[in-house]
C-alpha cells in the first residue's frame, strides 16, 4: 500500500512537472514569434531567422499551438516579402491548425491577411469574403485589436479597389474611436495613415495631409521607423496629387535618413520613383532619368515587374526630351506591349473569376434547395410531434392544476382559521401586555414620587444651605424623569411622547418645587411651541432632563425677586399666553422645538433674564448641571450652543433621536 501511494506521488509530480516545464517552453517559443514579427519591417533577415528558430522548437516539444503560429508568422512574412502565393498557403495552412488546437487568437487576424492577399491575385470576391468573416470573428471574439485591424484592411480595399471613399471614411472613423479608446498609438497610426489615401482619392487634400501628420506624429511617439517612412510617403503623394512639387522635395528629404535605418528595396524603389516624377515635374530631365532607372533596377531585382512596367512610361517622356530617340522608341514598344499582355491576363483573371463565381453560385443554390427540402420535412414531422405531445401536456397540467386548485382551496381554509385563532390570541395577548406595561409605569411613577418625599423629609432635618440645594436638585430631576412615566401610563401610545405637554408637565413641576408663587413679585410668562413635535421615550427623557436644568437655572438665577409677581398653578393651563396692559412688566421663559431633518431636532431655550456670565464656557464649565447637560447630549448624538448679545441670549441644543 505504501507502495502504491508513493508511485502515485512521484507520478503526479512528474505530470505535474512535465506540464509546468511544457508551459514555459510554450511562452519563451511565442515570445521568439512575437520579436520576429517586431522584426519584419525593420532587419528581415534576423526576423526570418527568429521566427524559424521559434518553429524548429514547436515541431520538437510537439506544441500544436505554437506550430500553428510558426504557419501565421512565416506567412506574414512572406507576404512582406512580396511572395503571395507562398504567402496564401501558410495562412491557410495556420489557419487549419488554429482550428484544430482550438486557438483562436490569430483566427481573425489570419482571415484579414488572406483577404488582402486573394484581392492583389484578383479573386476579389473570395478575398472580400475573408475580409468580412475577419470582422465577424474578431467581433465575436472580443478581440478589439483584430477588429481594428481588419477594419483598416476592409478600408484599404475600398481605397484600392472599389472607390467606396465615404465607406473607408466612416469604417475608419470607427476604428480611431477604438483605438483611442485602448490607447494603442501604432493601430491609430495605421488608422490616420489610410484616413489620408481616402480623403486624397476623394481631393480632400487639406483633411489627407491632417491626417498623414497625425499618422507620421503616432508613429514617431512609438519610434517605428519603418511606418514613419510609410507616413511620410503618403503626405509626399498628396502634395503631389495636389501639385505641390516644393512640398514633395521636402518630405523625401526627411525620408533620406529612414531609407539609411532600413534596409527595404521596395522603399527605396518607391523613394527613387517619388523623386524622379517630382525633379520630371521641376524640368530636370537628367537628374529625374538616374533616378528613374535606379527604381526599375530595384523592382525587377525584386520580381515586382508590374509596378517596374508603369516606371517605363516615364523613362519614355524622359529620353525623348533628352533627344534619346531610339531608346525612347524601345521603351514604347515594350510599354505596349506588357500593356497588352497585363490587359490580356487581367481579362483572362477576370473571365476565369466570373466562371467560377457562376459554378460555385449555382452548386450553393442547389445545395440550398435540398436543405431546405430536407428542412421542411423535417419540420413537419416534428410540428405533428409537437402538437401531440403539447395536447397530452396540456390535458395532463389541467386536470393536474383543477386538483392543486381544490386542494389549496381546502389548506388556504385552515390556514386562515389558524391565522384568526392566532390573532385573536395576539390581540388579547398584546392587551394584557399593554395593561401591564402601563402598570410598571405607574409603579415606577409611584416609586419615585415616594423617593422624592424622601429627599423631602431628610431635607427637614438638614440646615445646611447648600445640601438643601442639592437635594431640590435631585428631587426636580426625580420629579422629571416621573413626568415620563406618568406620561407614558395615562396616554394610548407608549411608543410617542408630545413633547410640548411634557416640557410644560416639567415646568409645573419646577414652579411647584421652587415655590414661584410665593416668592416672586411680577408675572411670569411660559411659552411653549412645538405641538406637532412627537419623541420616543428614550429621546424624551435626556431631552427632559436637559430642560429641567435650564429651567431650574432660569428660576434659581435669571429673574431678580423683585421684578417677578407670584404665578399660580392654573397659569400653565389655559392662562399660559395672558398678555397685562404693560408688557414690560413681564418675565418670560420660551421654549421651542423644531424639526430639522426626518430625525434631527433644534431646541431653542430662552428667557429675558441677564444672561450667563462672559466668562462661563458652557462646553468647558465644570458645573454640575452643565456637565449633566452635555453627558445627557451625548446620548442623542447632540450639541449645545450659546449665543448673547446685547439684546438677547439663548441657548441652541440639537439632537437625534434614539433608533
Amino acid at each position: 500500500m505504501y507502495f502504491m501511494k508513493y508511485f502515485f506521488t512521484i507520478l503526479l509530480s512528474v505530470i505535474f512537472f512535465g506540464k509546468a516545464e511544457a508551459s514555459l517552453q510554450s511562452k519563451e517559443i511565442k515570445k521568439l514569434y512575437e520579436e520576429g514579427f517586431e522584426l519584419i519591417n525593420k532587419d528581415m533577415a534576423k526576423a526570418d531567422s527568429l521566427i524559424s528558430l521559434a518553429w524548429k522548437k514547436s515541431v520538437k516539444v510537439g506544441d500544436a499551438n505554437r506550430i500553428a503560429d510558426g504557419y501565421f508568422y512565416k506567412g506574414c512574412l512572406l507576404d512582406r516579402q512580396m511572395k503571395v502565393d507562398s504567402a496564401i498557403i501558410y495562412f491557410n495552412k495556420a489557419n487549419t491548425f488554429y482550428h484544430l488546437a482550438d486557438d483562436w487568437e490569430n483566427v481573425p487576424d489570419t482571415y484579414g491577411r488572406l483577404g488582402l492577399l486573394l484581392i492583389k491575385k484578383n479573386e476579389r470576391q473570395e478575398g472580400l469574403r475573408h475580409l468580412l468573416e475577419a470582422l465577424k470573428l474578431a467581433e465575436e471574439l472580443k478581440n478589439p485589436k483584430a477588429f481594428i485591424r481588419n477594419t483598416i484592411v476592409l478600408a484599404m480595399h475600398h481605397n484600392d479597389y472599389t472607390g467606396q471613399y465615404d465607406e473607408a471614411v466612416k469604417y475608419l472613423k470607427q476604428a480611431e474611436k477604438s483605438a483611442k479608446d485602448l490607447g494603442d498609438r501604432a493601430l491609430l497610426g495605421h488608422v490616420y495613415l489610410q484616413l489620408s489615401i481616402s480623403y486624397c482619392n476623394k481631393k480632400d487634400y487639406p483633411e489627407a495631409i491632417k491626417t498623414s501628420q497625425q499618422s507620421l506624429h503616432e508613429f514617431t511617439l512609438i519610434e517605428s521607423t519603418y511606418n514613419q517612412m510609410r507616413a511620410l510617403f503618403t503626405l509626399a503623394n498628396v502634395y503631389k496629387a495636389s501639385n505641390q512639387t516644393d512640398k514633395i522635395i521636402e518630405v523625401l528629404t526627411r525620408v533620406e535618413p529612414l531609407l539609411e535605418e532600413n534596409s527595404d528595396d521596395l522603399m527605396k524603389a518607391n523613394y527613387y520613383k517619388l523623386l524622379a516624377e517630382t525633379l520630371y515635374q521641376k524640368g530636370q530631365f537628367k537628374e529625374a532619368l538616374t533616378f528613374a532607372e535606379k527604381a526599375t533596377r530595384i523592382l525587377k531585382a525584386g520580381g515586382e515587374n508590374l509596378s517596374a512596367n508603369n516606371l517605363e512610361d516615364l523613362l519614355f517622356r524622359i529620353h525623348y526630351l533628352l533627344g534619346n530617340r531610339e531608346t525612347a522608341d524601345s521603351l514604347y514598344n515594350q510599354f505596349n506591349a506588357s500593356r497588352d499582355s497585363m490587359f490580356s491576363m487581367k481579362s483572362f483573371s477576370v473571365d476565369a473569376e466570373m466562371r467560377q463565381k457562376y459554378s460555385t453560385e449555382k452548386r450553393i443554390q442547389q445545395i440550398e434547395f435540398q436543405e431546405l427540402e430536407l428542412k421542411n420535412a423535417r419540420y413537419l414531422r416534428q410540428g405533428l410531434l409537437g402538437i401531440l405531445v403539447f395536447s397530452v401536456l396540456l390535458c395532463v397540467l389541467i386536470y393536474g392544476r383543477l386538483r392543486e386548485k381544490a386542494r389549496n382551496e381546502r389548506i388556504l381554509a385552515l390556514k386562515n382559521e389558524k391565522i384568526e385563532r392566532q390573532y385573536v390570541s395576539l390581540r388579547q395577548m398584546n392587551e394584557y401586555n399593554e395593561t401591564l406595561l402601563r402598570e410598571i409605569h405607574h409603579r415606577v411613577k409611584n416609586n419615585l414620587q415616594i423617593i422624592s418625599s424622601l429627599f423631602s423629609i431628610q431635607a427637614r432635618n438638614i440646615q445646611h444651605p447648600d445640601v438643601i440645594n442639592l437635594i431640590e436638585k435631585s428631587k426636580s430631576r426625580l420629579k422629571t424623569i416621573s413626568i415620563i412615566h406618568n406620561t407614558l401610563y395615562s396616554q394610548k401610545s407608549l411608543s410617542k411622547i408630545k413633547i410640548s405637554d411634557f416640557v410644560k408637565e416639567i415646568g409645573e413641576s419646577l414652579f411647584e418645587i421652587y415655590n414661584i408663587e410665593n416668592t416672586l413679585i411680577q408675572s411670569l410668562h411660559f411659552d411653549i411651541k412645538g405641538d406637532s413635535i412627537y419623541l420616543n421615550a428614550d429621546t424624551s427623557l435626556p431631552i427632559g432632563l436637559v430642560v429641567n436644568e435650564l429651567i431650574t437655572n432660569s428660576l434659581k438665577y435669571a429673574f431678580v425677586e423683585s421684578s417677578i409677581i407670584a404665578c399660580t398653578k392654573n397659569s400653565f393651563n389655559q392662562e399660559y399666553s395672558t398678555v397685562l396692559e404693560d408688557e414690560n412688566l413681564f418675565h418670560r421663559i420660551s421654549i421651542s422645538i423644531n424639526k430639522v431633518s426626518s430625525n434631527e431636532f433644534a431646541l431653542t431655550y430662552t428667557d429675558s433674564g441677564a444672561g450667563l456670565h462672559d466668562d462661563i464656557d458652557i462646553q468647558t464649565s465644570k458645573t454640575t448641571g452643565l456637565r449633566l447637560i452635555r453627558g445627557l447630549l451625548q446620548q442623542l448624538n447632540g450639541s449645545i450652543d450659546y449665543k448673547k448679545d446685547s439684546s438677547s441670549h439663548q441657548f441652541l441644543v440639537l439632537f437625534r433621536e434614539v433608533d
